[in-house]
């Protein structure tokens, strides 16, 4: 037997999303991508600043860090929208990979 409540006269509220064992995980793996992700970009941009090229003279760090950069980016697109509610999971999706192509195309106009 269910009892009334009078601050819900209709019944209920619904239940929040729940955190299953999957989001839990994409949080997670999802943090562990982000973090070299992070650090590499920054790596990234002071080598594209910096005003003495003699910081990076061959270049292997912007081709490399920028090779990094764009898989773990295409990492963090694909496992980070599981970590939200599935109501805006296709939304998640779409924002965060047009996100990684803006950041991409970005990167080839810095480097060039």
């Amino acid at each position: 037997m269910t009892q009334f409540d009078p601050r819900y006269p209709d019944g209920p509220l619904p239940r929040p999303d729940r955190w299953t064992t999957g989001r839990i995980v994409a949080v997670i793996v999802s943090a562990i991508v982000a973090v070299p992700f992070l650090v590499i970009m920054a790596m990234l941009v002071s080598f594209i600043v910096a005003p003495d090229p003699a910081t990076d003279p061959h270049g292997y760090a912007q081709i490399f860090g920028s090779v990094t950069v764009i898989v773990l980016g295409f990492l963090l697109v694909c496992i980070g929208p599981w970590a939200l509610p599935q109501r805006v999971r296709a939304r998640a999706f779409t924002i965060s990979g047009l996100s990684l192509l803006a950041l991409i195309v970005g990167l080839f106009l810095a480097l060039d």
